[in-house]
C-alpha cells in the first residue's frame, strides 16, 4: 500500500497509507525507487534515487556451448557493462543494458529494440558469433541509483554505495536504499546486517520456533536417469505425464509446485520452480494445461488464475457457457 506520511508520536512512527494508519516503533524504508521520497517524509537522510533500467536477452539452451563461464566487459561508471553468462539450466544470458530513466516513467520495465540492438552490438565484442535466432525472450528491470540530493532537491552526486543505517537524526528510522548492481546478491548479506541494526537499536529478536531454514527441492524429471525417472513414474504417476514439452516438466512437478509450504499462485510462480514455459516457445503449448493444474490445485476458477498476479488474467471468460437446457448456448 502507498504511504502518503510519515509522523512520529512519542517515539511510535505512525504511518499514513492508502489503508489506514500504521503504528511501529521502527521503520525500514526498503521502498525501492521511492526510498528517497520515504526518507524525506520521515525527515530522515536526503537523499535522490535515479531509475536505471536494465535489459536482458536470453537465449534458449540449444546455445548452452556458446560460454561455459561468465565473461564481463570493462565496467563503465553505469555499471558492469554487458556480460555473456550461462544459466545454471543452461540458457545464454545476455545484458544488461543502462538505461536512465525520468520520474515520469516510474518503474518502467518495458523492453525496446533499441535497448536490444545496443545490448548485441556490446556483446558481440565479448562473442562475435551469438545466434540471434536463439533468442526466446527479452526482459528488463529498474535499478534504484542513489544520489546525494543538492540545495534544490536535485540529484547532484552518486552515493555509489549502498545506503544501510539508522537514520543519525531520526532514530528508529532505518534506511536499505539504493540497492542497486549487485543487489540481488547481496539480498541476504542486507538482511541480516538489517537485523543486527534493528537489534542494537532495541528491538526484541527472537528465532521463530519451528522455522524451516531450508526448502526441500522439487524432484525434476528433465535431469534424472533411466531408472530414476521409471522409479519417480512407479511412486507418483503424474511424473507419467508431460506437460511442457520443451522442459519436460511433468504433471506431478507443477503439482509440487503449487503444494508446498511457499506455493506457486500463478503461471510464472510454477515457471521459476518448475521451468515449465522456459523453453523455445514461452509456454505458448503447456500454459493451457499449466493453467487448468494450477486451478485445480489452488481450488480458484480457471478465470482467476493470472500470470503474474494483479490483475494480469489468463483468461477472460468461457468460449461456451452451458447455462441452460439441451440446446441453450451462450
Amino acid at each position: 500500500t502507498t504511504v502518503h506520511a510519515i509522523e512520529k508520536e512519542g517515539g511510535i512512527f505512525v504511518l499514513h497509507t492508502g489503508h489506514g494508519d500504521v503504528r511501529a516503533r521502527f521503520v525500514v524504508n526498503a521502498a525501492g525507487v521511492a526510498a528517497g521520497t520515504v526518507s524525506a517524509m520521515a525527515g530522515a537522510r536526503a537523499f535522490v534515487i535515479r531509475q536505471r533500467r536494465g535489459e536482458y536477452c536470453l537465449l534458449d539452451n540449444k546455445s548452452r556451448l556458446l560460454v561455459s563461464h561468465v565473461l564481463f566487459q570493462t565496467p563503465t561508471e553505469l555499471g558492469k557493462g554487458v556480460l555473456v553468462t550461462r544459466t545454471v539450466d543452461g540458457n545464454i544470458l545476455i545484458g544488461p543494458s543502462a538505461d536512465d530513466q525520468s520520474a515520469e516513467m516510474y518503474e518502467y520495465k518495458g523492453t525496446t529494440a533499441v535497448s536490444q540492438s545496443d545490448i548485441l552490438a556490446k556483446a558481440l565484442l565479448t562473442i562475435p558469433d551469438i545466434p540471434r535466432g536463439n533468442i526466446i525472450n527479452s526482459f528488463a528491470g529498474v535499478r534504484a541509483v542513489a544520489y546525494t540530493a543538492g540545495e534544490n532537491g536535485n540529484a547532484e552526486n552518486p552515493v555509489n554505495d549502498f545506503i544501510i543505517e539508522e537514520d543519525s537524526d531520526v532514530k528508529g528510522f532505518f534506511n536499505a536504499g539504493g540497492i542497486c548492481s549487485p543487489g540481488l546478491s547481496a539480498a541476504p548479506a542486507v538482511a541480516e546486517y538489517m537485523l543486527e541494526l534493528l537489534e542494537k537499536a532495541g528491538l526484541d529478536v527472537k528465532k521463530r520456533p519451528g522455522f524451516i531454514e531450508e526448502r526441500k527441492g522439487i524432484t525434476a524429471f528433465n535431469t534424472a536417469d533411466t531408472k530414476t525417472k521409471l522409479q519417480l513414474i512407479k511412486d507418483n504417476p503424474l511424473y507419467g505425464r508431460i506437460v511442457c514439452r520443451c522442459e519436460t516438466v511433468t504433471e506431478a512437478e507443477i503439482v509440487q509446485a503449487v503444494r508446498s509450504p511457499l506455493g506457486a499462485l500463478d503461471l510464472d510462480g510454477v515457471k521459476r520452480r518448475t521451468r515449465a514455459g522456459m523453453g523455445r516457445c514461452q509456454s505458448g503449448f503447456c500454459s493451457p494445461r499449466v493453467t487448468e493444474i494450477l486451478s485445480r490445485e489452488a481450488h480458484i476458477p480457471m478465470t482467476s488464475v493470472t500470470k503474474k498476479g494483479g490483475a494480469s488474467f489468463v483468461l477472460d471468460g468461457k468460449t461456451r457457457d452451458f447455462s441452460g437446457g439441451e440446446g441453450d448456448i451462450e
